[in-house]
């Protein structure tokens, strides 16, 4: 019983390593996300990341082999032990993941990539003569054309879309079945 004992110790302080490592570290750098040097943490997210979900899975082995009567826990207090972590474990994976602690510049980031990453900009030019109160009229029925981002200027149009929910090809063809010459 010693042996067995004494073999689970340095393993065991190896995996509470690791917990300190996967858990508190990015409790810190949520929480302190401002400080600038504590923001080296944020850069090494994903490697705690994986280290948390390494000891998820530790975790979950063991507790999943105790109940299926395969391997014994010494005592209740290390059962308790191993479900205070796991319950930590997940909560660190789950703090993680959503970031409930981001600071307001990381926020309007946030906003301003999912702008960017949802909305494109289409240049094109026009031949012949037209209205430029009709062109933007027509531009404007286009589903998904930003109203407020349409730029007339001599022959060139420049237009902001939302790529969801239209594209350059079908924008070019619906102005080309309007009767506009588009020059691309």
């Amino acid at each position: 019983m010693i042996s067995k004992s004494a073999a689970t110790v340095p393993v065991a302080v190896f995996f509470s390593f690791l917990h300190i490592g996967c858990c508190i570290l990015p409790l810190v750098t949520a929480t302190a996300g401002s400080i600038a040097y504590l923001g080296f943490f944020r850069e090494y997210k994903s490697v705690f990341t994986f280290i948390q979900l390494v000891m998820l899975t530790y975790i979950s082995v063991k507790l999943l082999r105790s109940y299926l009567g395969k391997n014994q826990f010494h005592g209740a207090a290390e059962k308790i032990a191993y479900l205070i972590s796991l319950a930590i474990t997940l909560t660190g994976l789950l703090i993680g993941y959503y970031e409930p602690f981001k600071t307001q510049d990381q926020k309007i980031a946030q906003q301003q990539f999912e702008f960017f990453k949802s909305h494109r900009q289409l240049e094109f030019d026009l031949s012949g003569s037209y209205d430029h109160n009709r062109l933007r009229e027509d531009i404007l029925q286009i589903h998904g054309v930003k109203p407020n981002r349409i730029r007339i200027r001599n022959k060139t149009v420049a237009v902001t879309f939302q790529s969801d929910k239209t594209s350059e090809s079908e924008i070019l063809a619906a102005l080309k079945e309007k009767g506009y010459i588009v020059l691309k």
